[in-house]
């Protein structure tokens, strides 16, 4: 049961990274689209916004890793 939940926790951490560089991805194209500079800015920011999100996630995830990798040996056995 712990395994599944693992898998679990570990899919969605992927996820998650994902689903925050698509936003970053969508929000570049959507500056490159844009003909207006106050669209263009607010695009940008945009961008910025989901990549710090990227950046948070995978450091704190990484972190996290070695506390499932723990768990996995030590508790599930």
């Amino acid at each position: 049961r712990w395994q599944k939940e693992l898998s679990l926790i570990r899919h969605d951490m992927g996820w998650i990274i994902d689903w925050f560089k698509y936003h970053q991805n969508e929000w570049e194209k959507r500056g490159c689209q844009a003909t207006r500079p106050g669209h263009q800015a607010y695009a940008h920011q945009q961008a910025l916004m989901w990549g710090r999100f990227v950046n948070d996630a995978e450091k704190t995830f990484n972190g996290c890793q070695y506390i499932l990798v723990f768990a996995t040996k030590n508790v599930i056995g």
